[in-house]
C-alpha cells in the first residue's frame, strides 16, 4: 500500500514535467492506477484489522483526516506557485509527498501485515470471544 502510494505521490511530479497533453494523460493514468491500488489495500486492511464495532467510527475518522487537510493544501498551493512557479510547485509536491509517504512505509511494523485478534469468526463474533464447543 505504501509502495504504490509513494509512486502515486511521486507521479504528481510528472504533471510538472509533462510538456504535452498525451503526457499529462499518461501521468493521470499512472497516478490514478497507483492511488486506486493503494485505496483497495487500505480498505481491505481496515476491514481486516479494525474490530467490527469500531469500523464505522474509524472509517469516519479516516475520511475526515483524508479530506480535512485538503483546504490547507489548496490554500498553500496558490502562494507557493506564485512564489516559485506552477511547474516547480508540482515537482516539489510530488517529491515531498513521496518522501512523506515513504517515511510512513519505513516506520517499524508497517510492512508486516499480521493477523488481527479482532478478525471475525464464522459466527460473526470476534475470535477472542469464541470458545471451543
Amino acid at each position: 500500500m505504501y509502495a504504490v502510494w509513494t509512486l502515486a505521490s511521486l507521479s504528481v511530479a510528472g504533471y510538472g514535467l509533462a510538456s504535452s497533453v498525451w503526457q499529462l494523460m499518461l501521468v493521470s493514468l499512472v497516478f490514478n492506477a497507483f492511488e486506486t491500488a493503494g485505496l483497495i489495500v487500505w480498505a481491505t486492511a481496515k476491514q481486516r484489522h479494525v474490530p467490527p464495532h469500531l469500523l464505522g467510527r474509524i472509517s469516519s475518522l479516516d475520511g475526515l483526516v483524508s479530506t480535512g487537510l485538503l483546504p490547507l493544501s489548496l490554500a498553500l498551493t496558490g502562494p507557493v506557485s506564485a512564489a516559485v512557479g506552477a511547474q516547480t510547485t508540482l515537482i516539489g509536491a510530488g517529491l515531498l509527498g513521496a518522501a512523506a509517504t515513504l517515511a510512513g512505509f519505513l516506520l517499524p511494523g508497517m510492512r508486516a501485515a499480521q493477523e488481527s485478534p479482532h478478525e471475525a469468526s464464522p459466527t460473526g463474533a470476534p475470535r477472542a470471544l469464541v470458545t471451543a464447543p
